[in-house]
Order: C-alpha cells, then structure tokens, then sequence
C-alpha cells in the first residue's frame, strides 16, 4: 500500500528462509517444471548431468538451497522443456 505522496505505509513481511533439499525447479516464465536430483560430484569434481534430459542434477555436497552463504550449482540439459 502507499500513501497519496506514493510512500509505502507499511513494509512487507520478511518470509524466513530455510535451508533445504530442492525437489523442483519451476520456471513459469519458461513453462518448465522439472525434477531435482540430490547428486555428488563426478569423482573428477565436475558436476553430474542427468541422464534424463527433463531432469535437473544439485551438486549435493555443496550448500542447501536458502543456506545464507555460499553457491548452489544445479546442471540440466539445455533442451529441458
């Protein structure tokens, strides 16, 4: 909400972030919605791409998703649709 000057009245609730395993990916922009994989790293520390094309791979030993620092590196194929 704003004021008649345009100003917020009211600041928006802050949603707490929890770490977490990913289960989906939703990109409704793209139309796609896809399932996540919990993977290690190939023995090389490259990242595992899935065999499944409509699947999409989390470098599990890395950070959790909402983990206040950190990367999280996901990898899926490029005609994921």
């Amino acid at each position: 909400m704003t004021s008649g000057a345009g100003v917020p009245t009211h600041a928006p609730a802050a949603v707490p972030v929890k770490p977490g395993i990913p289960v989906t990916v939703i990109a409704a922009d793209h139309h796609l919605k896809a399932a996540v994989l919990a993977d290690h790293l190939n023995a090389d520390g490259s990242l595992y791409v899935p065999r499944d094309p409509r699947a999409v791979s989390w470098a599990s030993q890395e950070v959790a998703p909402g983990t206040p620092y950190g990367t999280i590196r996901t990898v899926c194929h490029d005609a994921l649709q």
